[in-house]
C-alpha cells in the first residue's frame, strides 16, 4: 500500500506542489486584502484596489514558486507573459465574482473573493502546466 501511495504523489507531484503554493500565496492574498480593507476602511465600491494590491503582491510570489519549484526543468520562453495572461483573466474574473457576491447576493466583502477561488485555482492549475511551464523536450 505504502508503494502505491508513492507511486501516486510521485505521479503528481507537480499538483502537490502547485496546491502547497496555492495555500501560500492564497494565505497571503487575503492577509493583504483583509488587511487592506481593515488597514483604510474601505467599502464595497472600492474593493478593487485592495483585490488589486494583493493581486499584484501574490501573483508575483506564484510566479516565482511556480517557475522556479513547482514546474521547475526547461521550458519555452515567454513563461512570464504566459502566467499574467492567465492570472489576469482570472482577475478580471474575480473582480466580477466579487461584484457579483457583496452587490448582488450582499455577502460580506470579507468572504468575497472564496467562491471564485474554487473556480480559478484548478484554472491556474491547469493552463499554467500545460501552456506556460510545458517543458521542452
Amino acid at each position: 500500500m505504502f508503494d502505491s501511495l508513492m507511486r501516486l504523489y510521485k505521479k503528481n507531484i507537480d499538483l502537490v506542489k502547485f496546491l502547497i503554493v496555492a495555500v501560500v500565496t492564497n494565505i497571503l492574498f487575503v492577509a493583504v486584502y483583509e488587511g487592506t480593507i481593515l488597514a483604510f476602511s474601505i467599502t464595497e465600491s472600492y474593493l478593487f484596489i485592495p483585490y488589486g494590491l494583493a493581486f499584484v503582491i501574490s501573483s508575483f510570489a506564484a510566479y516565482l514558486c511556480n517557475r522556479f519549484w513547482v514546474f521547475r526543468g526547461k521550458h519555452r520562453g515567454g513563461t512570464a507573459v504566459k502566467f499574467y495572461v492567465i492570472y489576469g483573466s482570472t482577475f478580471a474574473f474575480q473582480m466580477g465574482m466579487i461584484y457579483f457576491v457583496t452587490h448582488v447576493l450582499g455577502w460580506s466583502k470579507f468572504i468575497a473573493p472564496f467562491p471564485g477561488l474554487c473556480i480559478t485555482m484548478p484554472t491556474n492549475f491547469l493552463l499554467n502546466r500545460f501552456w506556460t511551464f510545458k517543458k521542452v523536450r
